[in-house]
Protein backbone atom coordinates (compact mmCIF):
# COMPACT_ATOMS: atom_id res chain seq x y z
CA UNK A 1 0.00 0.00 0.00
CA UNK A 2 1.53 3.38 -1.01
CA UNK A 3 2.22 5.56 2.07
CA UNK A 4 0.84 9.24 1.81
CA UNK A 5 3.40 10.91 4.01
CA UNK A 6 6.93 11.85 3.45
CA UNK A 7 8.59 13.82 5.96
CA UNK A 8 12.22 15.33 5.16
CA UNK A 9 15.78 15.56 7.71
CA UNK A 10 19.33 16.97 7.18
CA UNK A 11 22.00 15.71 7.88
CA UNK A 12 22.77 18.46 10.77
CA UNK A 13 26.39 18.89 12.16
CA UNK A 14 29.46 18.86 9.88
CA UNK A 15 30.86 20.81 6.91
CA UNK A 16 31.29 18.69 4.14
CA UNK A 17 27.93 17.20 3.08
CA UNK A 18 27.93 19.53 -0.39
CA UNK A 19 31.09 18.19 -1.67
CA UNK A 20 30.24 17.10 -4.75
CA UNK A 21 31.09 13.95 -6.02
CA UNK A 22 31.83 12.01 -2.68
CA UNK A 23 28.14 11.04 -1.62
CA UNK A 24 28.73 7.17 -1.51
CA UNK A 25 31.41 7.81 1.28
CA UNK A 26 28.80 10.08 3.02
CA UNK A 27 26.70 7.79 3.25
CA UNK A 28 28.56 4.67 4.74
CA UNK A 29 29.49 7.19 7.41
CA UNK A 30 26.18 8.28 8.16
CA UNK A 31 24.98 4.32 8.50
CA UNK A 32 28.41 3.92 10.40
CA UNK A 33 27.21 6.77 12.73
CA UNK A 34 23.45 5.54 13.20
CA UNK A 35 24.54 1.53 13.66
CA UNK A 36 26.88 3.19 16.63
CA UNK A 37 23.85 5.16 17.94
CA UNK A 38 21.34 2.16 17.66
CA UNK A 39 19.34 3.19 14.60
CA UNK A 40 20.58 1.45 11.39
CA UNK A 41 19.03 2.06 8.25
CA UNK A 42 18.22 5.71 9.95
CA UNK A 43 16.10 6.63 6.51
CA UNK A 44 14.42 5.09 3.89
CA UNK A 45 16.10 7.53 0.75
CA UNK A 46 19.06 10.37 0.75
CA UNK A 47 19.46 12.52 -1.70
CA UNK A 48 22.51 15.15 -2.42
CA UNK A 49 23.78 18.32 -3.80
CA UNK A 50 23.63 16.82 -7.46
CA UNK A 51 19.91 16.30 -7.45
CA UNK A 52 20.53 12.81 -6.84
CA UNK A 53 18.47 10.37 -4.94
CA UNK A 54 19.48 7.25 -3.00
CA UNK A 55 18.07 4.21 -1.37
CA UNK A 56 18.90 3.86 2.26
CA UNK A 57 16.61 1.41 4.09
CA UNK A 58 13.93 1.51 0.84
CA UNK A 59 10.84 0.13 1.61
CA UNK A 60 12.25 -1.16 4.43
CA UNK A 61 10.97 0.71 8.83
CA UNK A 62 13.22 2.70 8.79
CA UNK A 63 15.02 4.27 12.78
CA UNK A 64 12.98 7.62 11.16
CA UNK A 65 9.32 6.79 10.45
CA UNK A 66 9.68 3.29 8.17
CA UNK A 67 6.89 2.26 6.52
CA UNK A 68 4.19 0.14 6.31
CA UNK A 69 2.02 0.90 8.62
CA UNK A 70 -1.51 2.62 7.33
CA UNK A 71 -3.09 3.20 10.55
CA UNK A 72 -0.23 5.05 12.00
CA UNK A 73 0.29 8.52 12.53
CA UNK A 74 3.71 10.82 11.79
CA UNK A 75 6.87 8.42 12.69
CA UNK A 76 4.87 5.61 13.56
CA UNK A 77 5.51 3.73 9.99
CA UNK A 78 2.92 5.50 7.90
CA UNK A 79 5.44 7.89 6.36
CA UNK A 80 8.60 7.86 4.38
CA UNK A 81 11.83 9.09 5.66
CA UNK A 82 14.09 11.35 3.70
CA UNK A 83 17.70 13.11 4.43
CA UNK A 84 19.01 15.78 2.20
CA UNK A 85 22.61 15.58 2.63
CA UNK A 86 23.62 19.51 3.88
CA UNK A 87 23.82 21.06 7.26
CA UNK A 88 25.08 23.86 8.80
CA UNK A 89 26.58 25.25 5.64
CA UNK A 90 25.00 28.75 4.39
CA UNK A 91 23.79 28.02 0.53
CA UNK A 92 24.18 29.66 -2.44
CA UNK A 93 20.93 29.82 -4.28
CA UNK A 94 22.44 27.42 -6.83
CA UNK A 95 22.65 24.92 -3.92
CA UNK A 96 19.61 25.57 -2.41
CA UNK A 97 17.85 25.07 -6.07
CA UNK A 98 19.52 21.34 -6.47
CA UNK A 99 19.11 20.39 -2.78
CA UNK A 100 15.15 21.57 -3.73
CA UNK A 101 14.98 19.81 -6.73
CA UNK A 102 17.08 16.60 -5.41
CA UNK A 103 13.53 16.07 -3.04
CA UNK A 104 11.25 16.69 -5.68
CA UNK A 105 12.98 14.28 -7.87
CA UNK A 106 12.87 11.63 -5.18
CA UNK A 107 9.07 12.28 -4.72
CA UNK A 108 8.60 11.82 -8.06
CA UNK A 109 10.45 8.43 -8.34
CA UNK A 110 8.71 7.31 -5.45
CA UNK A 111 5.01 8.39 -6.63
CA UNK A 112 6.13 6.71 -10.19
CA UNK A 113 6.66 3.52 -8.67
CA UNK A 114 3.52 3.60 -6.45
CA UNK A 115 5.62 4.13 -2.68
CA UNK A 116 4.28 7.22 -2.38
CA UNK A 117 0.53 8.14 -3.50
CA UNK A 118 -0.17 11.03 -5.89
CA UNK A 119 -1.42 13.54 -2.93
CA UNK A 120 0.53 12.40 -0.28
CA UNK A 121 1.74 15.34 2.82
CA UNK A 122 5.38 16.68 2.80
CA UNK A 123 6.32 16.83 6.62
CA UNK A 124 8.89 18.22 8.66
CA UNK A 125 11.30 16.38 11.19
CA UNK A 126 9.19 18.29 13.76
CA UNK A 127 6.41 17.04 12.68
CA UNK A 128 7.60 13.11 13.69
CA UNK A 129 6.14 12.13 16.78
CA UNK A 130 8.99 12.46 19.37
CA UNK A 131 9.34 15.81 17.85
CA UNK A 132 12.11 17.43 16.62
CA UNK A 133 15.13 20.01 16.48
CA UNK A 134 15.13 23.06 13.59
CA UNK A 135 15.71 20.06 10.89
CA UNK A 136 15.61 20.47 8.26
CA UNK A 137 16.63 23.77 8.37
CA UNK A 138 16.95 26.36 6.04
CA UNK A 139 15.26 24.04 3.66
CA UNK A 140 12.26 23.74 5.98
CA UNK A 141 11.88 27.51 6.60
CA UNK A 142 9.43 30.15 4.04
CA UNK A 143 9.09 29.99 0.35
CA UNK A 144 12.22 27.26 -0.11
CA UNK A 145 9.62 24.83 1.87
CA UNK A 146 6.83 25.95 0.02
CA UNK A 147 8.94 24.47 -3.26
CA UNK A 148 9.81 21.38 -1.09
CA UNK A 149 6.29 20.36 -0.14
CA UNK A 150 4.58 21.85 -2.85
CA UNK A 151 2.83 19.71 -5.80
CA UNK A 152 5.17 17.78 -7.99
CA UNK A 153 5.35 18.37 -11.63
CA UNK A 154 6.66 15.72 -14.30
CA UNK A 155 10.15 16.66 -14.29
CA UNK A 156 12.29 16.71 -17.42
CA UNK A 157 10.47 15.30 -20.19
CA UNK A 158 10.30 11.67 -20.91
CA UNK A 159 11.83 10.74 -24.20
CA UNK A 160 8.83 8.91 -26.86
CA UNK A 161 8.80 5.54 -27.10
CA UNK A 162 11.54 4.33 -29.69
CA UNK A 163 10.13 3.19 -33.10
CA UNK A 164 10.75 -0.38 -33.84
CA UNK A 165 12.29 0.11 -37.69
CA UNK A 166 12.50 -2.81 -40.07
CA UNK A 167 16.11 -1.58 -41.19
CA UNK A 168 19.71 -3.36 -41.51
CA UNK A 169 22.08 -1.52 -39.70
CA UNK A 170 25.71 -1.01 -40.97
CA UNK A 171 28.61 0.84 -39.50
CA UNK A 172 30.15 4.16 -41.74
CA UNK A 173 33.09 6.15 -41.58
CA UNK A 174 32.80 8.54 -38.54
CA UNK A 175 30.92 11.78 -39.32
CA UNK A 176 30.96 14.46 -36.69
CA UNK A 177 29.52 17.49 -35.64
CA UNK A 178 31.39 19.34 -32.91
CA UNK A 179 30.16 23.05 -31.22
CA UNK A 180 33.71 23.58 -29.95
CA UNK A 181 35.36 24.01 -33.42
CA UNK A 182 36.38 27.62 -33.60
CA UNK A 183 34.95 28.49 -37.24
CA UNK A 184 32.91 25.43 -36.98
CA UNK A 185 29.01 25.69 -38.52
CA UNK A 186 27.79 24.92 -35.33
CA UNK A 187 28.34 26.88 -31.91
CA UNK A 188 27.03 26.30 -28.28
CA UNK A 189 23.00 26.47 -27.69
CA UNK A 190 21.56 28.74 -25.67
CA UNK A 191 19.38 28.20 -22.84
CA UNK A 192 15.90 27.16 -24.54
CA UNK A 193 17.30 26.83 -28.19
CA UNK A 194 16.36 24.30 -30.83
CA UNK A 195 18.45 23.90 -33.75
CA UNK A 196 17.99 22.11 -37.08
CA UNK A 197 21.75 20.36 -37.17
CA UNK A 198 22.56 18.52 -40.95
CA UNK A 199 24.66 15.25 -41.19
CA UNK A 200 26.77 13.93 -43.95
CA UNK A 201 24.77 10.87 -44.71
CA UNK A 202 24.20 8.34 -47.78
CA UNK A 203 21.25 9.16 -49.61
CA UNK A 204 19.28 6.42 -48.56
CA UNK A 205 20.29 5.88 -44.81
CA UNK A 206 17.12 6.46 -42.74
CA UNK A 207 18.07 6.50 -39.35
CA UNK A 208 21.46 7.35 -37.30
CA UNK A 209 23.02 5.82 -34.54
CA UNK A 210 24.58 8.63 -32.44
CA UNK A 211 26.46 8.89 -29.63
CA UNK A 212 25.72 11.94 -27.85
CA UNK A 213 27.80 14.21 -25.41
CA UNK A 214 26.57 17.55 -23.84
CA UNK A 215 29.20 19.77 -22.27
CA UNK A 216 27.35 22.44 -20.19
CA UNK A 217 28.33 26.28 -19.90
CA UNK A 218 27.70 26.28 -15.99
CA UNK A 219 27.69 23.24 -13.43
CA UNK A 220 25.69 24.99 -11.42
CA UNK A 221 22.29 24.21 -12.75
CA UNK A 222 20.98 20.03 -13.54
CA UNK A 223 19.37 20.10 -17.26
CA UNK A 224 18.87 17.97 -20.30
CA UNK A 225 19.05 17.97 -24.30
CA UNK A 226 16.60 16.41 -26.66
CA UNK A 227 17.40 14.99 -30.21
CA UNK A 228 14.95 13.95 -32.71
CA UNK A 229 14.44 13.66 -36.25
CA UNK A 230 11.67 16.29 -35.93
CA UNK A 231 11.19 19.95 -34.74
CA UNK A 232 10.69 19.60 -30.64
CA UNK A 233 7.20 20.91 -29.65
CA UNK A 234 6.88 23.01 -26.37
CA UNK A 235 4.84 20.15 -24.80
CA UNK A 236 6.70 17.59 -26.15
CA UNK A 237 10.01 18.05 -26.43
CA UNK A 238 11.66 14.43 -25.07
CA UNK A 239 15.05 14.01 -23.39
CA UNK A 240 18.23 12.67 -24.95
CA UNK A 241 20.67 13.50 -22.03
CA UNK A 242 20.38 14.59 -18.90
CA UNK A 243 22.93 15.75 -16.53
CA UNK A 244 23.04 17.04 -12.92
CA UNK A 245 24.14 19.70 -10.59
CA UNK A 246 28.50 19.61 -10.64
CA UNK A 247 28.51 17.43 -13.93
CA UNK A 248 31.07 19.21 -16.71
CA UNK A 249 29.85 16.32 -19.23
CA UNK A 250 27.02 14.26 -20.06
CA UNK A 251 26.93 11.52 -23.01
CA UNK A 252 23.90 9.13 -24.31
CA UNK A 253 23.60 7.25 -27.63
CA UNK A 254 20.25 7.12 -29.36
CA UNK A 255 18.84 6.09 -32.70
CA UNK A 256 17.45 8.86 -34.85
CA UNK A 257 14.91 8.75 -38.23
CA UNK A 258 16.70 11.47 -40.39
CA UNK A 259 14.45 12.96 -42.35
CA UNK A 260 15.36 13.77 -46.45
CA UNK A 261 17.43 16.28 -45.66
CA UNK A 262 19.51 14.02 -43.22
CA UNK A 263 19.13 16.62 -40.17
CA UNK A 264 18.47 16.01 -36.97
CA UNK A 265 17.15 18.40 -34.17
CA UNK A 266 18.64 19.64 -31.26
CA UNK A 267 17.22 21.16 -28.13
CA UNK A 268 18.70 22.08 -24.54
CA UNK A 269 17.13 23.71 -21.36
CA UNK A 270 20.76 24.90 -20.51
CA UNK A 271 23.11 26.25 -22.38
CA UNK A 272 25.78 23.85 -23.56
CA UNK A 273 28.24 22.82 -26.11
CA UNK A 274 27.71 19.52 -27.83
CA UNK A 275 29.38 16.59 -29.93
CA UNK A 276 27.49 14.21 -31.80
CA UNK A 277 29.52 11.17 -33.72
CA UNK A 278 27.48 9.09 -36.10
CA UNK A 279 28.72 5.83 -35.53
CA UNK A 280 26.26 3.30 -37.34
CA UNK A 281 23.51 3.77 -40.17
CA UNK A 282 20.16 2.31 -41.14
CA UNK A 283 19.33 1.55 -44.48
CA UNK A 284 15.83 -0.22 -45.64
Amino acid sequence: MPLDKFLVHYAGAGTSWLDVGDSYQEILNIEAYARGAGKPNEYNSISDISSESFVYAGDRRAAHNGSGNPDGEWGNGDSWGHLVMYGLEKLESWQEDALVEGVLRTRRQLVAAGMLTPDHQVGRHGDHRIGGTACPGPLGEGGTWERISGAIDGGPPIPPPVEDLDMSLRTCFPVRVDSRVAGGRHQRLVAGESREVWLTLPADAEAVVLNVVVIPKSIRDRGWMSVSGHPPTKAAPGSTVNWATGADIAQSQVVVRVADGKEVWLHSNRAADFVLDVTGLYFS
